[in-house]
């Protein structure tokens, strides 16, 4: 499988969930992706179960948590399923939005 890479973002939900959407360079169009949180929480920090459809339908975990030494400015988020996939991300005007790519 060649290198998937891609830009996303996501909106956090009243009940804690994200909506967001994304692309990348096996894809022309832009394609959405929804996950539901594990845990308890009220920020883009946490656990999630979240899925996406790509022809396919696709599911995996997903973890946010602060990047290391960036002042809790910059996102890390790793999705682990079939595929991993790795992403850093930032907020602008409550949305999460970043690049990632697969491992």
């Amino acid at each position: 499988m060649t290198k998937v890479t891609g830009s996303f973002y996501f909106k956090l939900t009243v009940n804690g969930n994200l909506i967001g959407e994304f692309t990348n360079n096996h894809s022309d169009g832009i394609t959405v992706e929804a996950a539901n949180r594990n845990d308890v929480g009220n920020s883009f920090i946490g656990n999630y179960q979240t899925s996406w459809r790509e022809g396919n339908t696709y599911s995996a975990d997903l973890s946010i948590t602060f990047r290391e030494n960036s002042n809790q400015l910059k996102f890390e988020l790793l999705w682990k399923g079939t595929n991993i996939f790795r992403g850093e991300g930032f907020l602008v005007d409550g949305i999460l939005i970043g690049h990632y790519y697969s491992e």
